[in-house]
């Protein structure tokens, strides 16, 4: 019964629509030029042709000639962000060039905006003076097609009020039925789940491996604000950054190029090391990815202010969570020892070479970071 009173609203506003499109492109005042830019090429190609398409379907052709169109009808399609592009759409009255109507949509595949392209284009032509007038010679039409509606609503209610009826007495008289009717009832909806069932794992399995898309990228460029601590020094705690980027193999170790900038001692000077760690992910909670890693890096400032060759090696965790369909969040946890190997106390004989001091110990440091990672491939 519902089913046949949205036939009829939806056959009534489809003959509307084609009144207004018919008029549309049978009157000189109503001409219409489509033009549109991207920044992808493949994008203008295909929303100029759907555009295009959608016209045609309801009876409308756009002109050739920008000069011999009464309106224009623009669209511009940009990036909004990694994962997101964003569709701008005017109409402009070419007489003095006055926007009518702006109009915007956000989509992630070009597929999704099959579900708002004609109501962009029908929603921005409806502006149009001329049709706006047809629209309001329209409605006494549309009035007495919706009296037609209500009838024939009215009459569909009727006979399946009759049927019901009906229904309701047959069941009444066949009361060595109500059993078997009964065990039909309950083990219908059964097959039906049964049958849907796969269809739904499989729509729930799709969609979950897009939702951990972000823990298995092939590379990373990642970054984190740092806060060290040395608690065996008065001028302990200091502040830096780290930058690197993470080669990984699908669910395998990972290789890390890094580099550390951070302020040290009274004066704040900065010191920069460069290095290198090995990760390895564990994914046991969804939307959350662990990765213990150690890593040796080796201090710039320190080589190039003193003989001495200062080096650091550690032990690490970073703790991430998903933070788009490519990217993460993530909590940096490190322990790292820092020593010397000074070679300007090596002394060696004619009778036994042996080297007096080859390194020694510098505080331990405990640090904690918080930083932003990107996905690649």
């Amino acid at each position: 019964m519902v089913k046949q009173i949205k036939l009829i609203y939806f056959t009534a506003f489809y003959l509307f629509l084609l009144t207004i499109a018919s008029y549309n492109a049978h009157s000189q005042s109503t001409s219409i030029f489509l033009e549109g830019t991207a920044t992808i090429a493949a994008h203008q190609s295909f929303f100029m042709e759907n555009f295009i398409m959608e016209a045609e379907g309801f009876g409308i052709s756009f002109e050739d000639n920008k000069e011999n169109a009464g309106y224009t009808f623009r669209f511009e399609v940009e990036p909004f962000d990694p994962d997101q592009y964003i569709i701008r759409v005017n109409l402009y009255s070419n007489e003095d060039n006055t926007r009518l109507i702006f109009l915007s949509r956000f989509f992630t595949r070009l597929e999704d905006s099959y579900e708002f392209n004609q109501f962009l284009l029908f929603q921005s032509i409806i502006y149009i003076p001329s049709i706006q007038k047809a629209l309001r010679g329209e409605i006494e039409s549309v009035e007495q097609s919706n009296i037609i509606i209500e009838e024939a609503a009215e009459e569909i209610i009727e006979e399946k009020t009759e049927e019901i009826y009906e229904e309701t007495t047959e069941e009444s008289t066949e009361e060595s039925m109500e059993e078997d009717n009964v065990i039909t009832a309950i083990q219908t909806p059964e097959r039906t789940e049964a049958a849907e069932t796969p269809a739904e794992n499989e729509t729930s399995s799709n969609r979950r491996e897009r939702d951990d898309n972000w823990r298995n990228m092939s590379i990373y460029i990642r970054a984190s604000a740092d806060y060290n601590i040395l608690p065996t020094t008065n001028d302990s705690n200091f502040f830096g950054a780290t930058a690197g980027v993470e080669f990984r193999r699908s669910g395998q170790l990972s290789f890390e190029p890094l580099i550390k900038l951070h302020l040290e001692g009274p004066d704040y000077a900065v010191a920069m090391a460069v290095g290198a760690g090995f990760k390895y992910p564990i994914k046991l909670i969804p939307y959350i990815l662990l990765e213990p890693y150690g890593a040796l890096l080796y201090s710039l400032t320190d080589s190039i202010n003193s003989t001495a060759n200062h080096f650091s090696a550690g032990l690490g965790f970073h703790i991430s969570i998903r933070g788009g369909n490519r990217s993460a969040f993530f909590v940096d946890l490190n322990y790292f020892t820092n020593f010397y190997l000074d070679f300007s106390n090596i002394t060696i004989t004619s009778s036994s070479p042996y080297i007096t001091e080859f390194f020694y110990q510098k505080p331990h440091v405990f640090g904690i970071g918080i930083g932003y990672k990107l996905g690649f491939f």
